[in-house]
């Protein structure tokens, strides 16, 4: 019993971990300006849309970018830590959901990396000299990038967590259909963004961001049950030996 506590710890700290994330991602959502429009728009426009507001975009992009270090930390914990009641198989589970996961924090931060330096740019009078130039990157922010890669390296993740879920490697088993929906929207939303000529998402996009929030959070409560779980049985067992 002594020689699982390590692995269990793990758990604990993943869990922390992915919670400390959303809570970070959460904060960047809400400080952002989310207002999106047509690569086709006109140069102004785009222009004024990256520059508004700017020093929040700034806060929203540190943040998010910062959500994306403990998320790292938590998706491999979840992907090869350990599961009371659940047998270790040597399967491509776990290093496919870590691979997933580290795409999307990928391109995610590269994402979030692009704004920042549009808004930059757009201070400085940069992105007016350029339009065509400034079109193209607009396009990979709003489009290619995310919801584009992410997403589809996001639906991988849901999807990933969801089969967990129903083996029994992450989470309660319900979780597994919740995941598998989100997982669907995430999946649309990134074609949209690679498909549709002017960049953009598809309506689902939100639904799909706060499907992959409330999919991790129920992961990480799960990771830290079952550290608390093995501890305290790890009490359970040091008492009957001590009275014993």
């Amino acid at each position: 019993m002594e020689s699982e506590s390590p692995g269990y710890r793990w758990n604990r700290i993943g869990g922390a971990a992915g919670l400390l994330s959303m809570a970070l991602l959460i904060a960047g959502l809400a400080t952002g300006p989310n207002k999106p429009i047509s690569a086709n728009a006109a140069i102004a426009a785009i222009v004024a849309n990256v520059s508004s507001d700017s020093q929040m975009i700034a806060v929203s992009d540190a943040l998010n970018l910062l959500a994306l270090i403990p998320f790292l930390g938590y998706a491999v914990i979840c992907a090869y830590g350990r599961r009371a009641g659940s047998a270790r198989q040597e399967t491509p589970w776990a290093p496919l959901l870590a691979a997933a996961a580290t795409v999307f924090a990928i391109f995610a931060g590269l994402d979030a990396l692009l704004e920042t330096a549009l808004t930059f740019a757009a201070r400085q009078g940069s992105l007016a000299a350029e339009p065509e130039l400034t079109r193209v990157f607009y396009y990979l922010y709003d489009g290619i990038l995310m919801p584009g890669v992410a997403h589809l390296a996001l639906a991988g993740y849901l999807g990933l967590i969801a089969v967990g879920a129903r083996v029994g490697r992450v989470g309660p088993r319900w979780v597994a259909w919740l995941a598998a929906v989100f997982a669907v929207m995430a999946l649309v939303n990134g074609i949209v963004g690679l498909t549709v000529a002017n960049g953009g998402s598809s309506p689902l996009a939100p639904i799909a961001v706060a499907g992959f929030v409330l999919v991790t959070i129920i992961s990480c409560v799960s990771l830290l049950r079952e550290g608390r779980r093995a501890t305290t049985s790890q009490d359970l067992v040091v008492e009957v030996s001590a009275v014993s």
